[in-house]
């Protein structure tokens, strides 16, 4: 199955993703964010805030301060806010507000745990069934390493952090399993929280250059290698994870403002 038409390759059509190639993936492929206009903006923009730290655990999320920002009322922010607590992300207590979740430690094994078999499934499939990474495909993966390869030379760890996990979403629309697709990009939410939360240890996984050899050794078929790479991978990952540090306070109104620069400025420059 192939996600990638022409006129799906003229369009960024998931805001929330860094990955150019994977936000020209149709969003009916992934159907991850029922959201559109304005609700895609906040959903978007605020999760960006959280997988960058800007908005850390237990923070207070003011509903009136983000509809003012984007010139919504408070039920359209609602709305967001309740498919951001379906994915883990925001915490909806009954008559307290909006919070960011607080993952503990338990939490973030449990995901790594589930992200590790499912991508050793992914590259399974991959290297022992007769899929062949065609050169549309190649172009879209190419194109995604070197945004990666940029990233991790930048130093900007969050980043190069969330294209990581994309890259495993793009992986799978390679593959062709629309429900693995769709798992894996709701399981990517949970990872790169659980890895922004948790990893202070500098251990790099899965850059650009592992990208690269991992997609040769899938083309060529090479079963072995391709998952001896997943093994070392998953066994970095599972060093990664070490004690989170306190929640510091944020002022949202200037966070989300972006220093006046309006709803358009949030976390993304």
């Amino acid at each position: 199955m192939v996600y990638y038409g022409n006129q799906d390759l003229m369009n960024r059509q998931n805001e929330s993703f860094l990955s150019p190639a994977l936000s020209r993936m149709p969003a009916e492929a992934l159907r991850v964010v029922p959201l559109s206009g304005v609700e895609a903006q906040i959903y978007a923009r605020l999760w960006r805030c959280v997988a960058e730290r800007k908005l850390r655990p237990g923070t207070k999320l003011n509903e009136s301060i983000i509809g003012d920002v984007f010139g919504v009322s408070r039920t359209v922010v609602r709305k967001v806010l309740n498919i951001l607590e379906q994915e883990g992300v925001v915490h909806l207590p009954q008559n307290r507000g909006a919070f960011i979740a607080v993952l503990d430690l338990s939490d973030a094994r449990s995901t790594q745990e589930v992200f590790a078999m499912t991508v050793t499934h992914l590259v399974t499939q991959l290297v022992h069934s007769d899929v062949v990474i065609s050169d549309e495909h190649r172009a879209l993966l190419d194109e995604h390493i070197k945004v990666q390869s940029e990233f991790d030379s930048s130093g900007n760890h969050d980043r190069a952090l969330q294209l990581r996990a994309e890259f495993w979403i793009l992986l799978a629309g390679v593959y062709g399993n629309v429900l693995l697709t769709h798992l894996l990009a709701r399981l990517a939410v949970r990872y790169v929280l659980a890895q922004s939360f948790f990893d202070r240890s500098g251990l790099l996984s899965a850059d650009a250059r592992f990208q690269s050899l991992l997609i040769k050794r899938i083309a060529e078929k090479e079963s072995e290698k391709a998952l001896s790479m997943i093994g070392e991978f998953l066994g970095l990952l599972r060093k990664s994870l070490i004690t989170d540090r306190e929640s510091e306070d944020v002022d949202l109104r200037s966070l989300l403002s972006a220093n006046g620069g309006g709803a358009r400025s949030i976390c993304i420059n």
